[in-house]
């Protein structure tokens, strides 16, 4: 691979790191705080409040944790794609790098939704 197609890919992968930060930050999880219920003050309507709160809350929480990941994935791919420039075939050290960060990604999401990566098998050192 060239220099120029390297940089080519450097470019590439941080404009769609970019892009995702930027999907991130698109999340509107404050708006499920305006998610109320009030079916009135019986024992089904009070259950049905308390069910529609708690997985508000859930919905909240799952919507945090995506927002995280994907600033991480962001971060992440942008240090890679930097490492990545420069690297020739000999340069062992540069690649396992890159290899070393783009795995703690994945692990770090894994970690975060273990059922994500339940079929993709994990890459090669």
């Amino acid at each position: 691979m060239s220099n120029d197609d390297t940089q080519a890919a450097q470019d590439d992968i941080i404009t769609a790191a970019t892009e995702i930060g930027q999907t991130a930050e698109d999340i509107q999880v404050d708006v499920l705080k305006d998610i109320t219920v009030d079916p009135g003050v019986f024992q089904a309507g009070i259950w049905l409040k308390q069910l529609v709160l708690s997985r508000r809350a859930t919905v909240e929480a799952h919507a945090r944790e995506l927002q995280m990941a994907m600033h991480e994935i962001d971060e992440k791919l942008k240090v890679a794609a930097r490492q990545i420039v420069g690297v020739d075939q000999d340069n062992a050290e540069n690649v396992q790098k890159a290899k070393d960060t783009l795995n703690d990604l994945r692990s770090s999401i894994g970690t975060r939704a273990p059922n994500l990566l339940e079929d993709d098998p994990a890459p090669t050192a």
